[in-house]
């Protein structure tokens, strides 16, 4: 049991080391899975490249599996040296900026393409090209997703 554990976190280590961090750069560029497969080095399954490209989606909030709230500021956050007599201590300081919202568009392609499949084709068939790329490369969940439009059109 031990022994495949060990396994598993040496194969996971091993990977990230290997193409883990590529991918996620090559998809914080803005290349498509197909793109990123060609510029790999190291050679990677299709399946593994479509995972972590959809992990980083998500960690990036390019994809949203809940409906996004627009918010007029974000808190920024940071901390300051204050000195009393000869002590240091630091201040947390809290400043209000203006948010930096995303333009996110709903997308229920992963409900039509289990529910009706052939609908599922015409819809993409009349996107741009490399959209169509984009939702064919993705493991859509049968749910409606918000995606980063201003992202996905790159």
């Amino acid at each position: 049991m031990e022994e495949k554990i060990f396994a598993k976190a040496l194969s996971n280590f091993t990977s990230a080391a290997a193409y883990g961090d590529a991918i996620c750069h090559l998809a914080s560029k803005g290349m498509t899975v197909s793109e990123i497969e060609k510029n790999l080095t190291y050679p990677c399954k299709r399946e593994v490249i479509m995972e972590k490209v959809w992990e980083y989606y998500l960690a990036n909030e390019i994809i949203s599996l809940k409906e996004p709230i627009q918010k007029d500021y974000e808190e920024e956050v940071t901390f300051e040296k204050v000195y009393k007599g000869s002590k240091s201590s630091f201040q947390k300081v809290v400043k209000k900026v203006p948010a930096n919202n995303r333009h996110y568009e709903k997308w229920e392609y992963g409900i039509t393409k289990i529910k009706n499949p052939d609908t599922y084709k015409e819809e993409i068939a009349k996107l741009p090209p490399r959209i169509r790329e984009r939702i064919e490369d993705m493991p859509l969940p049968a749910k409606p997703i918000w995606v980063d439009i201003e992202f996905i059109s790159k």
